[in-house]
């Protein structure tokens, strides 16, 4: 695991480095800054086009707030379910560029009934995710499936047979 590039200057306003950062949360730790703009470097220069998937990662209500490895957990099986879809087009005959997923992710703690949960940024080659996906597709589960087994997994549970 990287460590984290450490930075005692906080931003406050754009640009910074160039780029517009987003005021209204200021301040922000130049140093996340910079790990930031790596991870999107990275992609960048391993694939022409990236596609990024930002969304919150919202844990439930009664959730083992003590448990620090919900992330991992998540990202573990997020890269098992990724291999998957690989080796199921390899076995097909269809030629899959291979690559690694890169992902950011910040831990917090919301007021009122946000509770605690994650902010998440996933990205990936646009060459071989283009989209979201089709979630009603037939043969394939549905997004509340797939919403299960994950809520499943970062619980560290086996689903139920059904």
């Amino acid at each position: 695991m990287k460590s984290i590039l450490l930075s005692s200057n906080h931003i406050y306003k754009s640009p910074w480095n160039g780029y517009d950062i987003q005021d209204q949360y200021a301040p922000l730790h130049e140093g996340y800054l910079f790990n930031i703009l790596g991870v999107i470097q990275s992609a960048m220069r391993q694939y022409p086009k990236v596609l990024v998937i930002r969304f919150d990662l919202r844990l439930p209500v009664g959730f083992d707030e003590t448990d620090t490895a919900v992330i991992s957990r998540f990202f573990d099986s997020l890269n098992s379910q990724i291999r998957e879809d690989y080796l199921r087009h390899v076995a097909r005959g269809n030629y899959v560029l291979s690559f690694r997923p890169r992902h950011l992710w910040s831990k917090e703690r919301g007021l009122g009934n946000d509770g605690l949960h994650y902010h998440v940024a996933i990205l990936l080659p646009y060459k071989r995710f283009c989209s979201l996906g089709n979630f009603n597709y037939e043969g394939e589960p549905d997004l509340t499936e797939a919403q299960k087994n994950m809520a499943w997994r970062i619980r560290n549970e086996s689903p139920p047979v059904c």
